[in-house]
């Protein structure tokens, strides 16, 4: 498998659930592929005043072909 036949794939398979943008930028670093999930559910007891459970989920999926291997040198 290539790498841009990976990465369509990777995209498709990301948009059932997640906002899926492509060539994002980031504090000036751009992705080829970025995922964005956001989720938010809530129990109540008798009101909505009252809470019984909150659940927050934020998924994030980044995706960068490289040109060369990183270093990890500072």
């Amino acid at each position: 498998m290539e790498v841009t036949e990976y990465k369509d794939r990777l995209a498709e398979s990301l948009k059932a659930y997640f906002n899926v943008y492509y060539d994002k930028a980031i504090c000036n670093f751009k992705f080829d592929v970025y995922g964005e999930f956001n989720q938010r559910t809530a129990k109540y007891m008798l009101t909505k005043r009252q809470k019984f459970m909150l659940l927050r989920m934020m998924n994030t999926y980044f995706y960068k072909e490289l040109e060369e291997q990183p270093s990890l040198e500072f």
